[in-house]
């Protein structure tokens, strides 16, 4: 069944004219999913629709799953120029935490416990998790003016969602149409830290009755950090043209170019928080050593007291603020089509390219002299030739240890498609084939470079260079050691292919009232690993150009000047083993059924069930790391059961939940090595309770909130090594609240528009034998806009917003750990022995801000 296009205008009509948003079948993940949702006769619509929204911050959902949706209408009440995924902290089941009031130095999401990389991120339909470990860079989302929705689905996936890690849930953003008439939309916006923005953007309206209309879109935005020495910095350009085909039919390109120039915060232990608080940061000079002839110059040296906490010492510039950083170009062009190619059959595609080249800082310290372990490495093929130091500075002796700049760097381009055919069998049931094809060149470096006087980097992408271009670095820019090879780490190149079919069946029974939802999803994912030098045992990979002596029992080799009995170092104990360059091909694929249901139990009542296995294949750094052997996908199944309650002035939901989680990955940032690490938890099991509710009780208030409960049970010990047993069997997952609360008031006239929220987390776990945890809080939002002017047709406003109302002190993301003490060994011989303690660390939440935004429209 096809509604006609005066349907269809009557049915923007009607909504528009009842203040409400019409969600049918616009909040899916792809333009597929999107045409997958029934047509319904506007009639029956308008009659039985009620509310579809309230105030943008709840949606009238239909589907068979648990999800959530958000709105262009509540996001222009939040910060300017904040994440998109800081908007949605308020819905259930989600946890948010961003690492500065403004979202450009990144954040870490949870939902129902899964972390980022467990999440399908797309942007219209485009995945954004990274193709290599699956992370969220939240600080590169959409500018949020340009954002039409954001939907949720907690827990499971769409059955085309274009991913192979997604067993948590899906976020996907959408992009604004154009608008039919020219006109445009300027910002400039003030706050605290020195915080400035300012946003353009116009509309072409359409050109001559053709159907087509575009926007273009800028924005910068710069404000200092609220604690400690640095800046944040970005630049966005956007672009959409779109061609409307008639009978709801539409062709697409949009393109996308964000970058970004982050100094990042120090994250520090609980002790440091409690000691120092706002006092604990990065520092504003960097006092290096400068080289001397004769004399043993040191950059790792602490001469005076303190250590790398006293910035007069050299080995602080290890935190010196301007090599903590995180630059980012980022950019994709992304494609839509939707096509019936008869009356009954739909073609949908959506094709894509993206870009990233991305690092997050970080230096090293190497001696000039052969002694040291790191310099034997990197010397490579020098060493075996009998010198045993070398003058890396130019000062005419051999005795110094110097400090380079070495990121790991990311350069990731990636061509990707979703397609998909619908056909209407008929009025009641529906079919359709999806087909996924996601191709990404992964490529990994850490070519290192120098530091000026003052130790800032000469470049903050190192020898790489920074441009959109490919490239295999700057030869002017490396550091090269005396067999002429140049100093690096990481040495990668990796291509993550997928390919996915779907099939996805929905029909309709008992006059509408019960919906049957069947779907198969079937990823083949692939990893084409390559690694070009010569690397240590662990993930982070330092290289070595020397040539390769035995190979040990355990299938490794070693350096031949690195080996015991070798000249010079017959008393050397500290003999590591090394990995040779090699080629190799990991694959991964699984049956995942998706199934779903729905009834309505009443008018304006349902209740819902569905099923979904999930499947998350091990990321690239762990197939590198020859230390985790035997690397297996995490695989999920997840229930839902739910109830919704949608007429007249509320909009209603509540979902209990169960996922059992098998081969758990938990991952953390290391802030020295600027990259993710990870460890296996085993099977977990995770239940839990969602619910939220909206209510209008008149024209101008609104209310709306949520609560979730979360259980989580880790189910084994963690076999470390061969006589090491970390005891987590019933512990609970890191980071996991195990309640969240949150509520938004709205008063609203034609005027003036006053809004206040708020969030409660509950404590949190940060080790895996949760021996640390970190105190729950509550955080309170405000935002006024006020009209100044008289004209509806070209309103303009002003607007304040103050995040963290009252001040709260809190501790926000966590880079959990094992244990943070140390754990006594109770048997002496047996397999519990001692485990030395390592305390997590923690972004910082941000104190009170304050911006104030003057918006016009023309």
């Amino acid at each position: 069944m096809v509604v006609s296009n005066n349907k269809r205008a009557l049915l923007v009509g009607t909504a528009l004219l009842g203040g409400w948003l019409f969600a049918g079948s616009a909040f899916a993940q792809s333009t597929g999913s999107e045409a997958t949702e029934r047509p319904t006769e506007v009639e029956a619509l308008v009659v039985r629709a009620g509310v579809q929204t309230l105030d943008g911050e709840i949606i009238k959902e239909t589907v068979t799953k648990t999800r959530s949706t958000i709105t262009q209408e509540f996001i222009d009440h939040q910060s300017a120029g904040q994440s998109a995924l800081q908007d949605i902290n308020l819905l259930p089941g989600v946890n948010f935490t961003n690492n500065d009031p403004y979202g450009s130095s990144g954040g870490n999401l949870r939902i129902r416990s899964f972390d980022g990389p467990r999440i399908s991120l797309t942007f219209d339909g485009v995945p954004l998790n990274d193709s290599g470990n699956y992370a969220i860079f939240s600080n590169q989302m959409l500018d949020g003016e340009l954002i039409s929705r954001v939907q949720v689905n907690l827990g499971t996936t769409d059955v085309d969602s274009p991913t192979a890690s997604a067993t948590g849930g899906t976020v996907a953003i959408a992009t604004r149409r154009p608008a039919d008439e020219w006109g445009g939309e300027a910002k400039i916006t003030a706050g605290s830290f020195n915080f400035i923005r300012a946003f353009g953007m116009i509309d072409t309206g359409e050109f001559w009755d053709s159907g087509v209309a575009a926007w273009m879109a800028a924005s910068y935005q710069r404000y200092d950090k609220f604690k400690g020495p640095g800046s944040l910095q970005k630049k966005q350009v956007n672009g959409r043209v779109y061609k409307d085909l008639g009978h709801g039919d539409f062709l697409s390109l949009a393109g996308h170019v964000n970058i970004n120039r982050n100094n990042f915060y120090r994250n520090p232990t609980m002790a440091q928080w409690n000691a120092l608080h706002f006092g604990f940061e990065n520092f504003n000079a960097c006092t290096r050593d400068t080289p001397t002839a004769g004399t043993a110059d040191n950059e790792g040296a602490s001469p005076l007291t303190g250590g790398s906490e006293n910035p007069l010492n050299p080995s602080a510039c290890t935190n010196y603020y301007n090599l903590k950083v995180n630059p980012s170009n980022t950019g994709n062009l992304r494609g839509q089509l939707k096509y019936h190619l008869a009356d009954n059959l739909i073609l949908t595609v959506d094709p894509s390219w993206q870009y990233v080249l991305a690092n997050g800082g970080g230096t090293t310290t190497l001696a000039e002299s052969g002694n040291s372990t790191l310099t034997r490495q990197l010397i490579g093929n020098a060493y075996e030739t009998g010198a045993r130091a070398f003058d890396l500075n130019g000062d005419g002796d051999t005795l110094d240890t110097i400090r380079y700049y070495t990121p790991n760097n990311t350069n990731t381009r990636r061509l990707g498609m979703t397609a998909s055919a619908i056909w209407d069998m008929d009025n009641t049931n529906r079919l359709r084939i999806a087909y996924t094809y996601d191709y990404a060149h992964h490529r990994q470096t850490g070519e290192w470079t120098k530091l000026d006087a003052a130790g800032n980097p000469l470049n903050v992408f190192g020898a790489r260079g920074g441009s959109f271009a490919a490239g295999e670095g700057e030869p002017g820019l490396r550091v090269t050691g005396p067999d002429g090879s140049f100093m690096r780490q990481r040495d990668r190149l990796s291509i993550a292919m997928l390919n996915q079919i779907a099939a996805d069946y929905n029909g309709w029974f008992m006059d509408d009232k019960l919906r049957i939802n069947v779907g198969l999803r079937a990823p083949y994912f692939e990893r084409d690993l390559h690694n070009y030098c010569y690397t240590n045992s662990a993930g982070f990979g330092y290289c070595s150009t020397a040539r390769v002596g035995r190979t040990n029992a355990n299938g490794t080799v070693d350096l031949v000047g690195m080996q015991l009995g070798d000249p010079g170092f017959a008393t050397d104990a500290s003999v590591p083993h090394f990995l040779p360059p090699f080629d190799a091909v990991k694959k991964y694929d699984k049956l995942l059924p998706n199934l779903g249901a729905s009834y309505d139990i009443a008018e304006g009542q349902s209740i819902y069930a569905s099923y979904a296995q999930g499947l998350s294949a091990p990321r690239t750094d762990n197939l590198y790391n020859f230390s985790i052997p035997n690397v297996q996908p995490e695989t999920t199944d997840s229930f839902d059961l739910g109830w919704r309650y949608q007429q007249d002035r509320v909009l209603s939901s509540v979902a209990l939940w169960k996922t059992i989680y098998k081969n758990r990955i938990v991952s953390s940032f290391d802030q020295d090595l600027g990259i993710n690490v990870d460890r296996n938890v085993g099977q977990v099991d995770i239940w839990g309770v969602d619910s939220e509710i909206g209510f209008k009780p008149t024209t101008h208030f609104s209310v709306y909130g949520s609560a979730s409960y979360n259980h989580s049970e880790v189910r084994s010990d963690i076999q470390q090594n061969a006589t090491t047993l970390l005891l987590t069997n019933g512990k609970k997952l890191v980071e996991t609240p195990d309640w969240t609360v949150s509520t938004r008031a709205q008063y609203a006239t034609d005027f003036i528009t006053v809004g206040a929220q708020a969030k409660w987390v509950s404590k949190r776990f940060s080790t895996d034998i949760n021996d640390q945890e970190t105190p729950g809080y509550v955080t309170a939002d405000l935002d006024l806009r006020v009209r100044i002017n008289d004209d509806k047709t070209h309103p303009a406003f002003l607007q304040l917003n103050v995040t963290n109302l009252f001040d709260k002190r809190y501790l926000a993301g966590i880079s959990s750990k094992t244990n943070a003490i140390t754990i006594p060994d109770p048997d002496a011989g047996g397999p519990k022995t001692s485990i030395a303690g390592s305390a997590p660390t923690y972004t910082v939440g941000a104190p009170r801000t304050l911006q104030l935004t003057l918006q016009s429209t023309f």
